[in-house]
């Protein structure tokens, strides 16, 4: 493994860590998201909580980041 790899491989482990569990990052939902019914809001969290299609289109560096 290059040392870009190892480096894209740690940045998705911690960027999935904190998608997965709001630990260690900052939540900011937009303006349109916080004006929707609580219950909406927490689907969509959940939706991005659970995410993990990641595919060289949506996530060309390897970094879980998109």
């Amino acid at each position: 493994m290059t040392t870009k790899d190892m480096r894209s491989h740690v940045i998705a482990a911690l960027n999935d860590r904190a998608r997965t569990t709001f630990t260690g990052c900052r939540l900011f939902l937009t303006r349109g998201i916080q004006t929707l019914p609580e219950l909406i809001q927490a689907q969509i969290i959940g939706k991005v909580q659970s995410f993990d299609a990641f595919t060289p289109d949506n996530d060309p560096w390897g970094e879980h980041d998109f």
